[in-house]
Order: C-alpha cells, then structure tokens, then sequence
C-alpha cells in the first residue's frame, strides 16, 4: 500500500507539475504576442513620422529658396524694391458693395438747356 500512495503522490505532484509548466508556457506565448503588437505599432508610428519627417524637409528645401523669401518679403511685410508702389487690398470679408443710385439725367437739347441757364 505504501507504493501506491507514493504513486498516487507522484502523479499527483507531476500532475501540478505539468500544470506550472503550462500556465508558465501559456504566459510566456502571451508576452510574446503582446511584446509582437507593440513592435507593430512602433513601426506604424515610425512610418508615420517618416512621412512627417520627409514633408518637413520638403518645408525646409521650399524656405530656403531665394523665390519663397522674396515672396515672404512682398506679400506679408509688404515690402517693395525701389521703384515699385506697393498696393494692399482689403480682405474679401471687409470689402463692402455700396449701392449708390445716382439719378440718371436724359440728355436734353440744347434749347432745353439755354431755357435752364436763363430761368
């Protein structure tokens, strides 16, 4: 009897053995997946400052152009080179249409305008 409860001991001890063994086996393939995920969304987020990284140099290549500083220059200091009248116009939002009717005058004759002078 002693040998079958020694047995049953060990295959009980094996039994939560295995068991340890799984669950450390389960965790490790989960660290695994979730380490994998970040890795992914590291290399959207690489890709995607990438793409900010290349439209900032595209920036930086426009601003340094002789063309974007002259045009800086004119338009937003409004400044001129000698010679030149510079002329700034309202924004579209201030602009504002004035409906002025002036009275059409019919061309009169000549008579009719003598007749006026004298009166």
């Amino acid at each position: 009897m002693s040998s079958l409860k020694k047995n049953q001991f060990l295959s009980k001890f094996m039994l939560v053995i295995g068991c340890l063994l799984l669950w450390s086996l389960i965790r490790g393939f989960w660290g695994f997946r979730k380490a994998y995920k970040r890795v992914d969304e590291a290399k959207e987020i690489l890709k995607a400052e990438e793409v900010k990284n290349l439209r900032l140099e595209n920036k930086l290549e426009e601003v340094q152009k002789e063309d974007y500083l002259e045009r800086v220059i004119r338009n937003e200091l409004n400044m001129q080179k000698e010679g030149e009248t510079v002329v700034v116009l309202p924004n579209n939002g201030s602009l504002k249409i004035l409906d002025i009717s002036l009275p059409i005058e019919q061309e009169k004759e000549p008579r009719e305008k003598w007749l006026d002078l004298i009166r």
